[in-house]
């Protein structure tokens, strides 16, 4: 797939935004800008508050407290509301919400007809949206003649038919199978070329991980990190960030001054980081190997793919483990680490 021309550089901006529906609080002091030209990435758990930040940009929801602008411009605050169909803004629900009575080329026609600067065109882009994401062929079909994953293209197709300032992405990906899901990935990152703002809902850490530039988790209604990917998954100092990125081992420092001691390991401490409450270890970067004077009993072992992943009892520990072979429940083993832990400075 390739995209063309499809958004203009807006950038969207979230400014003490909270949320509140019959008293009960969603959204808490959620500050953020989604800069044109990236992918910005909200992720967390269900009930985080991720679909609710969409659907304030989108001006489905009024925010009860702070700003939201498009730009230099204020598409929301407790007290304006622009409405959706004015704010340019292209959205991608979850499910794909089509309507049942029209064809796929219908569906892409209606946002151009909304659009003065490329009603004159319509029937060309048309034609390019069909041909960019394979629907030539499904072009008189109705939804529900359409797959799953034909269904995807077409809300995507129509979320970006008008050429929007930002779109936004409410979980783009999920129930695809590959090679859709990487094809849709691309076109993701194709939108970008040409200066596009999106701002992209996710609760798989993989998917998070690929597309973001910035990634934002949520938890609670709150942000728990804001950053480069790279810097959350090597650095996300809450335990609960930690536990999304996928760290599952988490043990306290026996001395904080010169580094972390852990049941099976120590490690120097770096000199310019600060103490740490608590440890963190990937399940991937810690092996377990067979060893009849190990102090570690193996609690389980599951075939991963291309290793087993076991579980480790170890003074009083348990932990999470990778071997290249399988080893039987109760077998002695040793535990080696081979990265660092993080520090965890929130337990």
């Amino acid at each position: 797939m390739s995209i063309e021309s499809v958004l203009s550089p807006t950038g969207i901006q979230f400014d003490g935004i909270n949320l509140s529906y019959g008293g009960a609080s969603v959204l808490r002091g959620i500050d953020f800008t989604a800069p044109a030209g990236k992918i910005t990435v909200l992720f967390g758990p269900s009930g985080a508050g991720k679909t609710s930040c969409l659907r304030l940009a989108a001006g489905f929801e009024r925010p009860s407290k702070g700003i939201i602008k498009l730009g230099e411009n204020t598409i929301s605050s407790s007290t304006f509301q622009l409405e959706p169909e004015r704010r340019g803004i292209g959205y991608c629900f979850q499910e794909p919400a089509l309507w049942p009575a029209l064809s796929v080329k219908k569906h892409l026609a209606i946002p151009l007809s909304r659009n003065k600067s490329v009603r004159e065109s319509r029937a060309q882009r048309v034609r390019e949206l069909l041909h960019t994401f394979s629907l030539e062929r499904l072009k008189d079909r109705l939804p529900s003649q359409l797959s799953g994953g034909e269904k995807k293209r077409l809300a995507f197709a129509r979320a970006i038919a008008a050429k929007p300032a930002a779109l936004l992405l409410d979980e783009p990906l999920a129930s695809l199978e590959e090679p859709l899901r990487e094809e849709l990935r691309r076109t993701i990152d194709g939108c970008l070329s040409y200066g596009g703002t999106i701002l992209l809902v996710t609760h798989l850490r993989n998917e998070a991980l690929a597309l973001a530039d910035r990634l934002i988790i949520l938890a609670g209604g709150r942000i728990l990190r804001d950053a480069p990917p790279e810097e959350t998954f090597r650095n996300p100092r809450s335990r609960l960030a930690a536990e999304l990125m996928g760290y599952r081992n988490f043990f306290p420092s026996s001395n904080h001054e010169t580094g972390a001691v852990s049941p099976f390991q120590k490690w120097m401490k770096n000199g310019d980081s600060d103490s740490g409450v608590f440890y963190a270890c990937l399940p991937e970067h810690l092996i377990a190997r067979g060893d009849e004077t190990g102090r570690g009993r193996v609690q389980s072992c599951q075939f991963a793919g291309t290793r087993y992943r076991l579980r480790v009892r170890l003074d009083e520990h348990d932990f999470e483990a990778v071997s290249n072979t399988s080893l039987p429940k109760n077998a002695l083993v040793t535990l080696e680490a081979i990265q660092p832990p993080v520090e965890i400075q929130e337990p």
